[in-house]
């Protein structure tokens, strides 16, 4: 092989990596676009349920405590990535938070 074998083959498997990098960020960026509506989701339907009289919402508010949590350590994990790519702001992250708290202090 020559030096401008060498040098093609370095651009060719650079450039499959960085298509794999993006697929890789895609997919992060999808999967808390996922989470933060099916937080949302379970979120309102708690107002949906009766107050008194049923226990059918033990099930269903922990489902959503544990959706929070899920998204919450998964925002902290990759934050970074999801203010570059998806534009995160902090106001959003403090409505995470919030939540939780509503949540646990139910």
């Amino acid at each position: 092989m020559t030096s401008v074998d060498i040098n093609s083959t370095d651009k060719l498997t650079s450039s499959s990596n960085q298509n794999n990098g993006h697929e890789n960020e895609d997919k992060i960026v999808q999967e808390f676009g996922h989470l933060l509506e099916k937080s949302k989701q379970l979120f309102n339907g708690l107002r949906d349920l009766p107050q008194y009289g049923h226990k059918q919402w033990q099930p269903y508010f922990g489902r959503t405590f544990d959706i929070y949590t899920k998204l919450w350590k998964f925002q902290q994990e990759h934050r970074i990535l999801l203010d570059k790519r998806s534009g995160l702001k902090r106001w959003q992250i403090g409505e995470i938070a919030s939540k939780i708290g509503q949540l646990y202090y139910h």
